[in-house]
């Protein structure tokens, strides 16, 4: 059992969680395994969406890290459920059955209202509500599963070989319904005087959306890695998938509560094969080399082609190239890794110019067009493992370039091209043995981010003026976190982190200038005690 109750950096935001949880294995027989699990969770506090927005022109306004923009009362409420049950059956000395079947519900109650709006740099106005005077929602979902896996290895031709084979399916439903307050557009004069006890969401609300979504995926896979030669692995692979989005989307009148409109969707692709192709070569005892290709398949049917109510986007396609070296140093204490990979992606969604963006509080986005072909190519390299006696590291390095060959130019400008992390911890022995210290860097180049914000329209009083530029660059930075540990007895042990030590102020999500900015959070420190029996 666990309880949560947490603050945030950024005021009124906070969040409890309960979670009981239990887990029962039992040796039906010396082959046989069943294991079931169970856990209830229960999260609610107050919630903030949409994050910071910037100036018009894209520069940062400069707010307090503490800044909340949205009412007091914005309330959540999560009650979920899991179970699982799974059999693990020995068939023989070489072959393993696994089977598992596993339930997810949830159930969320929210109210909430949002604030947004880039910021003309001279008034400070143009913060708005996104949701007029406030919004209830209302949501089921359930998530089950079920997945049968065989594994084993056989002797063919003087040589062992390995071979899985699986099926499984997954089956979502979610729904519910959205009430509105009657109300229109708030508008907040200055960004610098919002009050989040200013906003009350008290009743009537009114129901203006009911929907129902069922997504539906399945398949059998396998893999076979046959020992072509005694270096020389060859990884074979496949996976047949069938796909089906429903969704029913009911709109109503807030005043007489009739129909006013009724969109239904529906997605199928089936037979969808995805092959996969690898070469693994052992040229030494701890060193090898590999190369691999994947097919590669992502349903996007909740984008939408416009004009709305929309038509569900077909799914991306692509190929990934990846080739590499792994092995290991110091007699097997320390891992390393290096790998190049070439990623092409086919119809991905992009943001058709055509339509203004449109956010659905179904999840259901509009309008895209499916003409994205992306392509991102990089290196990953890691480094794991005790270096000396007492003293382990952990270090890996990301270079990562992706573009948008049609439209020209990079696909995600908010992808930093390096990521670099590094986490180290030295045991101290003699006189202080039973003490850990500890540190770590995450470092990362510069990324931006460009666009258009809707404009105040002095005929109509509302932001639905012409598109204006922006552009804006968060800059490349360094975060470093110390780490201290404390062996009191052979159960109990207590540890004291500090997370971002020189209290930098960086901007770790970055979004568009109207919203969708999420600060970084600042020094912070944490006491924690564990114990184990």
């Amino acid at each position: 059992m666990t309880y949560e109750d947490r603050e945030f950096f950024y005021n009124v935001a906070k969040s409890n969680k309960y979670l009981l949880y239990g887990i029962v294995e039992a040796d039906v027989t010396d082959s046989t395994m069943l294991t079931f699990g169970s856990d209830i969770m229960r999260q609610d506090g107050s919630n903030w969406r949409y994050g910071l927005p910037r100036y018009s022109n894209g520069a940062d306004i400069g707010l307090p890290r503490s800044t909340f923009l949205a009412p007091d009362e914005n309330r959540w409420l999560r009650n979920t459920t899991k179970q699982f049950v799974r059999l693990d059956q020995e068939l023989g000395d070489k072959w393993t059955l696994g089977i598992e079947a596993s339930r997810a519900h949830s159930k969320v109650d929210e109210k909430t209202q949002v604030f947004w709006g880039a910021i003309d740099p001279i008034t400070l106005s143009g913060l708005r509500s996104g949701t007029g005077h406030g919004r209830q929602f209302y949501r089921n979902e359930t998530q089950s599963t079920l997945d049968a896996v065989l594994k084993g290895s056989f002797h063919l031709l003087g040589m062992d070989h390995k071979l899985t084979l699986g099926a499984n399916i997954i089956r979502y439903d979610s729904g519910g319904e959205t009430n509105a307050r009657n109300g229109g557009t708030i508008f907040v004069p200055n960004i610098f005087e919002f009050d989040p006890a200013d906003f009350r969401l008290n009743d009537p609300y009114f129901r203006i959306f009911q929907w129902a979504t069922k997504i539906t995926q399945k398949g059998v896979y396998g893999s076979l890695a046959a020992k072509i030669a005694d270096p020389l692995t060859l990884i074979v692979g496949g996976r047949l998938s069938w796909y089906n989005y429903d969704d029913a989307i009911t709109t109503f009148d807030r005043n007489t509560g009739n129909i006013t409109g009724t969109t239904l969707t529906r997605f199928d692709d089936n037979k969808v094969f995805t092959p996969s192709l690898g070469l693994v070569y052992d040229f030494s005892t701890h060193w090898s080399a590999y190369a691999s290709f994947a097919e590669t398949y992502q349903p996007q049917a909740n984008s939408l082609s416009g004009p709305l109510p929309g038509t569900p986007l077909g799914p991306v396609t692509g190929r990934t190239y990846e080739t590499g070296v792994k092995g290991s140093l110091l007699d097997g204490r320390l891992n390393t890794s290096i790998a190049l990979y070439h990623v092409n992606r086919n119809g991905e969604a992009v943001p058709d110019p055509a339509y203004p963006p449109v956010t659905g509080d179904l999840g259901r986005n509009c309008c895209f067009l499916g003409q994205g072909r992306i392509v991102s190519r990089g290196v990953d390299a890691e480094v794991s493992g005790e270096i000396a006696e007492g003293w382990r590291v952990q270090a890996g390095y990301t270079f990562n370039d992706n573009e948008n060959v049609v439209a020209g130019g990079r696909y995600s400008t908010v992808t930093p091209k390096h990521l670099f992390k590094l986490w180290t911890t030295y045991a101290l022995r003699g006189p202080l043995d039973g003490w850990k210290v500890g540190g770590g860097v995450t470092a990362q180049s510069s990324f931006y981010r460009k666009g258009e914000a809707r404009t105040l329209n002095p005929n109509t009083g509302e932001y639905d003026g012409p598109l204006a530029p922006f552009e804006f660059t968060e800059p490349g930075r360094a975060v470093v976190d110390l780490y201290v540990e404390y062996k009191i007895n052979q159960h109990w042990s207590a540890t004291l982190n500090v997370n971002n030590v020189f209290d930098k102020r960086y901007y770790q999500t970055m979004g568009y200038a109207d919203y969708a900015n999420w600060c970084g959070p600042p020094r912070n420190f944490l006491l924690s005690a564990r114990a184990r029996f």
